[in-house]
């Protein structure tokens, strides 16, 4: 299987990233530099907008590095996998992310997935024939195919 597609995929949305955080990084440095200089403002409200902006930069970085940073590691180790043949699905789990562990060759993994994006196969425990495309350090199902008896 052609996995090129899911490393050109990911390459395009590091580079958005790269530049949504260029622009957060820009626009918190801008509002905060137009707070710091208006005199009509007090020392008070001024710590408070530094905060707020501190904490706006933050949460753009944070989603930055649990995401896209983690497809670019991804990309340079050449680590999205595909398997192929049996498996099973031991266990789901659904929270803020729907997570799933799988278990084929010996080894377990815990991927995060997205209910939509499983080609209407659904994720649930058992033993399965199947395809499961997956970036190790993402940990995320990027293609998931039951094949039919």
């Amino acid at each position: 299987m052609d996995l090129s597609v899911y490393y050109e995929e990911f390459q395009s949305t590091y580079n958005i990233a790269v530049f949504a955080l260029c622009l957060a990084a820009f626009a918190v440095i801008f509002v905060g530099v137009r707070s710091i200089k208006d005199k009509s403002e007090t020392i008070r409200i001024k710590i408070i907008n530094g905060v707020l902006l501190c904490l706006i930069f933050a949460s753009v970085l944070t989603y930055f590095m649990l995401g896209p940073r983690l497809a670019k590691k991804d990309i340079e180790q050449k680590t999205i996998y595909c398997y192929e043949g049996a498996l099973e699905i031991v266990e789901t789990s659904h929270g803020i992310y729907h997570k799933a562990v799988f278990s084929f060759e010996n080894q377990e993994i815990t991927l995060k997935y997205y209910p939509d994006e499983t080609e209407g196969d659904e994720i649930r425990p058992g033993k399965y024939e199947g395809r499961l495309v997956y970036a190790e350090h993402l940990a995320q199902v990027l293609y998931f195919e039951i094949y039919q008896p």
